[in-house]
């Protein structure tokens, strides 16, 4: 509330929202706590742009009741994030000997993509199935920094640079 409310004495109105805990709306140095709605969240994504769209919606339609603006950004906010978002492509990837080194089975590995893809729902057999994933091949190569340049200047024409200036031995000039 403190931040609300320290908040509306530099912008007309303020919002803070706190997820599962509500949040607060600020005016002319005063906040009102607004209470979360009922709600079991699924996936977070989205939940401050719904909560923004209720703001605005209240405002653009001529409302001076901040707490019913707020319950209503509150309300739209709750209907997103229990939503499960099928339909929104995500993209992960790890290098092919991630999942073996870390040790992780098929199920675990597609699991910690969705993850790292930042899906945040429950994760079923049926959502698995309606996955398009696509392996790679690849060779772990070792070796020195010196042999890593002479490589890329053989390929490409030109040692390797940070910035546009060349590395020397390992070193960008002037630094």
């Amino acid at each position: 509330m403190s931040a609300a409310r320290y908040l509306s004495h530099s912008v007309p109105l303020v919002s803070v929202t706190d997820g599962v805990h509500g949040s607060y709306i600020g005016v002319k140095g005063e906040a009102i706590y607004i209470p979360p709605p009922p709600c079991v969240p699924i996936d977070t994504c989205g939940a401050g742009d719904a909560y923004a769209s209720g703001i605005l919606y209240g405002i653009l339609r001529g409302s001076s009741d901040l707490k019913s603006i707020g319950l209503l950004a509150s309300r739209v906010a709750a209907i997103v994030v229990a939503q499960q978002d099928y339909n929104m492509r995500r993209s992960a990837t790890y290098l092919p000997e991630v999942a073996a080194h870390e040790g992780w089975t098929h199920l675990e590995t597609i699991d910690s993509l969705m993850r790292k893809a930042g899906y945040n729902g429950t994760i079923t057999d049926s959502l698995r199935k309606k996955l398009r994933v696509t392996r790679y091949q690849s060779t772990l190569y070792t070796m020195h920094y010196g042999e890593y340049a002479a490589y890329v200047k053989k390929n490409r024409g030109a040692a390797p640079e940070i910035n546009g200036a060349p590395i020397i031995n390992g070193f960008k000039p002037g630094h």
